[in-house]
């Protein structure tokens, strides 16, 4: 992959080194880092496209008030504190890249558009459904509908106003995926501003991962951190039931309309943060948002956790603890090593990979099984 902005953008940091040496370098480390835990058991190595991987992405908008136009505007590798101007961005999707080149003169046309802009979001799917949000330092009133939906029909994707306090979706406010699986395939509503995978091709070696190492489990899964279902549905046959905790109303209200589109039966979303679960599963607390969920008819063997880049607090570690396997999934090996670290009491790892989530970058995605002892 090559890029114009190599050098300057501060999004690509291993822009020196070629794809295949930015993974070997990556995973090199990560082995080094967890050799302890590794020592009979190999780290996988999953490699995403080479350029047009990214589903998501934010950038900032300059205004040259001299000229009268807008840029693109990402922060600057030798200073993250200030912004440098790009014309393209070569590891978004095609289906992206496509509808960033088309938007900016139809933006900066149009003063109503163009006026008090600062940043432009795209989400895409793999088949190149698009998303863009708009983002303002004004109010949006009845004149910026109107020239924006002047843009959506001239672009043919949905289009999202925000500025303080107030979001206009014209006319829906999410992208629909489709994750392919030897199961058969899924369609995932993702809902723009919450999290979603970033690296679609990844997503679902992330997904092949964790189904072949619960192929025929039998046991009732729990996981921590399920957002929209993104996992829970495609792994949900290799379960009896399964319980997905999630802190994000919005979160909870897509995964609910997922299993609906999907005809899964065996799913209940509740909505709670790992460390109020942690305490209504050990009899800590009592919770209403669980009144309709009986704990008690679970037999849960697993546990899939997705946490934050901060890793597991000390209450959902002790959680997990309990668990015959644990499928953790991290994007923060330093916090996952830690972790594991903690774990290695009651645990050994049973199997381990690196998902290059986040090609150019040195960020790691990395997916570990554990079993207990």
């Amino acid at each position: 992959m090559t890029c114009d902005a190599f050098g300057r953008c501060g999004s690509c940091r291993l822009f020196d080194k070629t794809y295949d040496e930015q993974l070997e370098f990556k995973a090199t480390a990560l082995e080094e880092a967890f050799a302890s835990h590794l020592s009979t058991t190999p780290l996988e190595r999953f490699a995403t496209t080479d350029g047009g991987f990214r589903n998501r992405a934010e950038f900032k908008i300059w205004h040259d008030k001299e000229h009268e136009s807008i840029h693109y505007a990402m922060r600057r590798l030798d200073d993250s504190k200030s912004y440098g101007i790009i014309t393209s961005c070569t590891i978004v999707s095609p289906a992206i890249q496509k509808q960033m080149a088309a938007i900016l003169p139809l933006v900066q046309s149009s003063e109503i558009l163009r006026f008090k802009l600062f940043e432009m979001d795209f989400l895409s799917t793999s088949d190149g459904e698009t998303l863009i949000t708009l983002i303002y330092h004004k109010k949006l009133d009845e004149n910026w509908v109107a020239a924006a939906r002047e843009l959506k029909e001239k672009l043919g994707c949905d289009i999202i106003g925000r500025s303080r306090g107030s979001k206009i979706v014209l006319d829906k406010d999410y992208v629909t995926e489709t994750v392919h699986t030897h199961h058969g395939d899924y369609r995932l509503r993702h809902i723009e501003n919450t999290f979603t995978q970033p690296n679609g091709d990844i997503n679902q070696k992330i997904i092949g991962f964790l189904s072949r190492h619960t192929e025929g489990s039998g046991d009732d899964l729990l996981e921590l951190y399920c957002g929209m279902g993104n996992l829970t549905l495609p792994l949900a046959k290799n379960f009896r039931k399964v319980l997905g905790i999630e802190v994000a109303k919005s979160s909870i209200h897509a995964g609910r309309e997922n299993l609906e589109a999907n005809g899964i039966e065996n799913v209940t979303f509740a909505r709670m943060s790992a460390e109020e679960f942690t305490q209504a599963y050990t009899g800590v607390r009592s919770f209403e948002r669980l009144r309709e969920v009986d704990l008690a008819s679970y037999q849960f063997g697993t546990v899939l956790v997705d946490p934050p880049r901060s890793g597991l607090d000390p209450e959902s570690l002790e959680l997990v603890r309990r668990f015959d396997k644990v499928l953790y999934i991290s994007c923060n090996p330093e916090t996952l090593l830690e972790n594991l670290n903690d774990l290695a009491s009651s645990h050994r790892v049973a199997a381990a990979a690196v998902f290059d989530q986040f090609a150019y970058t040195p960020h790691m995605e990395m997916g570990v099984i554990l079993q207990k002892k």
